[in-house]
């Protein structure tokens, strides 16, 4: 669930590499939700793995872990 790695965002020492693909997924929903800023440095077809590096738990993220759906 997103909500459960934004809470393990916020409690984490940022900047935090990603790499798991499942929460790469998370990360794309929190980042277009607002709740995060987050850098996918790979592009498509290259031969790196897949990463993302979170840099910001923001207020709106925040402001969801009070008042979780």
């Amino acid at each position: 669930m997103p909500y459960s790695l934004l809470r393990r965002l916020s409690e984490a020492q940022l900047p935090v590499a990603v790499t798991a693909e499942e929460d790469l997924e998370r990360l794309q929903f929190l980042r277009d939700a607002g709740y995060i800023r987050v850098s996918f440095p790979a592009e498509a077809g290259s031969n790196q793995p897949p990463a993302a590096t979170v840099t910001k738990v923001t207020a709106l993220g925040r402001m969801a872990l009070r008042h979780p759906r």
